[in-house]
């Protein structure tokens, strides 16, 4: 009786790469997610610029909870705290994912890291589309408006999904001071 000649197994070899392929295809997908965490405890950021930083800064509930963590952790400087990924929304502008870049214990709480959605309008100048405090943003692939749509998470929470009307996302989210954010 003769032996029978080796064969390659497609079939297994097809099975052991699925599973693979899936992970590749969730971590191309995982480019447009955010989670906040990660990104404010990585180490590494890049800072937004003095003119985003002083904006973000002229609303008064936000000023006044970071004067108390530079008095309590003694940063010198409220310009330094907001650092930036830059996002990919579909409109003509620069727009921006701006976090903390280091923790705050007047502004953070469990599952609650403010954020900030912004496009710039001119040299210096930006406006916000959307703000929050959350634990995820992810941007999405569907589109209202021309803006990509942006899903939002809060802890164990279903992701909520918010869509630009053209002047912002939905009313723009809950703001990190806890109150929306005022329609113009």
């Amino acid at each position: 009786m003769r032996p029978r000649p080796f064969r390659f197994p497609h079939r297994f070899v097809l099975l052991l790469l699925l599973p693979a392929l899936a992970c590749m295809a969730s971590i191309a997908h995982a480019r447009d997610e955010y989670i906040l965490d990660k990104y404010y405890s990585g180490g590494r950021h890049q800072l937004a610029t003095p003119a985003l930083s002083r904006a973000l800064l002229s609303e008064p509930v936000l000023q006044e909870s970071l004067r108390r963590c530079a008095k309590e952790q003694g940063w010198k400087d409220l310009e330094s705290y907001f650092a930036v990924v830059p996002l990919h929304l579909g409109g003509e502008r620069p727009a921006f994912l701006v976090y903390p870049a280091e923790y705050c214990m007047a502004m953070h709480g469990a599952h609650s890291i403010p954020f900030w959605i912004v496009e710039q309008t001119g040299a210096t100048s930006y406006r916000e589309l959307l703000a929050g405090v959350d634990d995820t943003v992810q941007v999405l692939d569907s589109r209202s408006e021309g803006y990509r749509d942006i899903a939002v998470t809060y802890g164990f929470d279903a992701p909520r999904v918010y869509r630009y009307d053209g002047t912002d996302y939905d009313g723009g989210g809950r703001r990190p001071n806890g109150n929306r954010k005022p329609r113009q």
